[in-house]
């Protein structure tokens, strides 16, 4: 079990993501000598001689910098063949991925505990007060729906501590979801034409992140996809939902066959209307709905400018999708480590 340390301080000067991903150095280097090891019972693969510490140190200044290869070489003393040998174990065997889930499990079970432990709360509040519960839009929280509170309720002056604390529960209630494109300068593998860059090659990622900026699930694809269409894709992979989460979107997210797709995995998708040609626009929102639309959904451009600082996934200089993937993998894991730290 991945342990996030919540009582971790940050050192001022050095880059906050190398200090998470030095906290993860240990859980993945266990994990790449398991593998192995087992290839070695096997009778498969190379005696190990290389240094895990170090190569990691060479993959993280590699999705960093985006340096070349030969910076790498020079600096780490790692050949270009054993660097790019173990980046495929990592690669095939799902690493990162399954460090990842195991992070975002984790996350979601103690969101759960904490949750249940405030209702608990409420309820002997309500009990205590006589139901005289006031919050922002003056409802009173009755003890028979009070699990079915709205997650965007928030009081400018919170009349009590549970209140206030409810309020830290409100972005893991609603979904985010965007896609963003990146040139690709070397490979050909999953590139598309980007309509956006004269027809250039490019890949596309597209996440679903909570308010948090708590990355969800990630796909890739080439840069002539839709949003819609990946979204889709993305959608069709995930399990139905226990309660229905609104999911929040632009306008290239609009149309009938992806809105009722996500109403299958419980899944409401709250897309920004767009006009039609007649002038006439797709669809309307609520009040509630509008002001969720435009107070939140600037959270996920927030995380792809983070995602995006890391030199490697600016552009994509690697000849594999496979090799992106993980450096994108990487950063996100370390973003998602970091936001959970300083939210513990």
């Amino acid at each position: 079990m991945v342990n996030i340390q919540s009582n971790f301080v940050f050192s001022t000067g050095i880059n906050k993501y190398k200090q998470v991903f030095q906290l993860l150095k240990p859980a993945i280097n266990e994990r790449m000598i398991k593998v192995l090891q087992m290839r070695t019972l096997k009778g498969v693969g190379r005696p190990i001689t290389t240094d895990f510490n170090k190569f990691l140190d060479a993959v993280y200044y590699m999705l960093d910098s985006g340096a070349q290869v030969s910076y790498m070489v020079e600096k780490y003393h790692i050949s270009k063949g054993t660097y790019y040998r173990y980046l495929h174990v990592l690669e095939k065997n799902h690493i990162i991925e399954d460090l990842y889930s195991e992070v975002i499990d984790n996350y979601q079970l103690k969101n759960h505990e904490t949750e249940q432990q405030l209702i608990q709360n409420m309820r002997q509040i309500y009990t205590e007060t006589n139901g005289q519960i006031s919050v922002h839009n003056e409802e009173q929280l009755l003890v028979q729906n009070i699990e079915s509170i709205s997650a965007d309720v928030q009081s400018d002056e919170p009349t009590n501590l549970i209140i206030d604390q409810l309020s830290e529960l409100t972005p893991d209630k609603y979904w985010i979801t965007d896609g963003s494109i990146v040139k690709s300068m070397n490979g050909s593998q999953s590139t598309g034409r980007n309509p956006t860059d004269r027809g250039r090659k490019g890949i596309k990622f597209l996440l679903i992140c909570d308010g948090n900026r708590i990355t969800k699930k990630i796909v890739l694809g080439p840069a002539n996809i839709s949003d819609s269409t990946m979204l889709s894709t993305l959608i069709e992979r995930l399990p139905p939902q226990k309660k229905m989460i609104k999911c929040l979107a632009d306008a290239g997210f609009v149309g009938r066959d992806l809105k009722r797709l996500c109403l299958e995995k419980n899944v409401d998708l709250i897309a920004r209307p767009k006009k039609k040609r007649n002038g006439e626009m797709t669809h309307t929102l609520s009040t509630d709905d509008k002001l969720l639309l435009k107070s939140k959904r600037n959270r996920i451009e927030l995380l792809n400018g983070q995602i995006k600082r890391f030199r490697s996934l600016m552009i994509k200089w690697t000849k594999t999708i496979a090799t992106y993937q993980t450096y994108l993998l990487i950063a996100i894991l370390c973003i998602t480590c970091h936001q959970i730290m300083i939210r513990s």
